[in-house]
């Protein structure tokens, strides 16, 4: 049975939204501007709910002690937030202080016609990510979702065309 998941938006003025905006819990946590302590700025986080680990897992990043990022490429970004999140030790943490998990998920260098050597078996799915690509709300053609099962023939295709030279 697939898990149930979906995108939201994790704001650190204790309120995650979903795309369309509407905020759908509220909640402390470790992030900056997270708790009603933190004087350190506000967080906004591009994430994945999961209800069956009850966390989020961070897909990117677009502002971090209220510095924005958005107009920054996709590979600085995922180095930056990962970076930034792995300093806040507490926000990957269940606590009194962080009700819900907020975990990074890691982030792959793919060159052409090659994979991560990772497990497979558990995932929904790849994100692709052009690299040098701003972060955008929406469908845009600089990222996209494949199944893992589609990958094989994917990348198949790509070296016999690579092959032929077409």
């Amino acid at each position: 049975e697939r898990q149930k998941s979906n995108r939201q938006a994790v704001v650190s003025t204790q309120s995650t939204g979903t795309k369309s905006g509407y905020r759908t819990k509220t909640f402390q946590s470790q992030l900056p501007g997270g708790c009603r302590t933190s004087k350190s700025g506000y967080t906004v986080l591009d994430a994945i709910w999961s209800e069956a680990e009850d966390c989020f897992f961070v897909l990117d990043i677009l502002c971090y002690k209220s510095h924005h990022v958005v107009d920054s490429e996709a590979e600085f970004r995922f180095y930056w937030g990962a970076t930034k999140l792995s300093e806040d030790v507490d926000v990957g943490e269940r606590s009194e202080g962080n009700r819900y998990p907020i975990i990074w998920l890691p982030h792959f260098p793919c060159s052409e016609l090659q994979l991560p050597d990772e497990d497979i078996s558990s995932l929904d799915g790849y994100l692709f990510y052009h690299k040098e690509g701003h972060y955008t709300a929406g469908t845009t053609p600089l990222v996209g979702w494949i199944k893992p099962d589609m990958l094989e023939g994917l990348i198949a295709k790509a070296s016999s065309a690579v092959k032929s030279g077409s």
